[in-house]
């Protein structure tokens, strides 16, 4: 017996009138909601390609929903290159290219991943070392939670890579780390 049976029933023996003409409007899948979905997952071809297109030159890739569904490419260097329109699924998604950016995503990775040793031993309560290449930023999670005692090692940190580095305070490690 569903609650709705429930209350009806007892609304009846305490003598109240219902009007159960007013249906609820139950609309199913929001049809926008479903519609993006089918286009992002028609997505993944063109993503491949456009990281092979800019290989040379790729800082990041990122699906954005706001204000509209698009992709956005940070590209290394100053040279311009043009916006860009894709068919997905029938839907137009535009492809919105940032040049600008000092590193491409792997020069990015070989930074930080050159740098790591030296940021565990500056900040040895360190959880995790996280590099954000579209920020242009080394995020160190850390446990402690005072941001002051980390600012001369933020500094050195900077100083070694030329990567803006900042600390995410009250981290613990995760469950799954060894």
């Amino acid at each position: 017996m569903s609650i709705a049976s429930i209350v009806l029933f007892l609304a009846g023996a305490q003598g109240v009138a219902i009007n159960t003409s007013t249906q609820l409007n139950v609309a199913g899948p929001d049809l926008a909601g479903q519609q993006r979905l089918e286009v992002e997952s028609g997505l993944d071809p063109h993503i491949k390609q456009l990281q092979e297109k800019y290989k040379d030159r790729l800082t990041y890739i990122s699906i954005e929903s706001q204000p509209d569904l698009h992709i956005r490419i940070g590209l290394k260097g100053s040279a311009v290159e043009p916006d860009q329109k894709l068919s997905v699924n029938g839907e137009s998604v535009r492809v919105d290219l940032q040049e600008g950016y000092l590193y491409t995503r792997e020069e990015f990775r070989q930074v930080v991943k050159k740098a790591t040793p030296k940021i565990i031993e500056l900040i040895p309560d360190a959880t995790s070392i996280n590099g954000r290449p579209n920020l242009n930023i080394i995020e160190i999670w850390v446990q402690g939670t005072d941001e002051k005692t980390y600012q001369r090692a933020l500094e050195q940190i900077q100083k070694i890579t030329g990567i803006k580095a900042q600390v995410v305070l009250g981290t613990v490690p995760s469950r799954n780390s060894v």
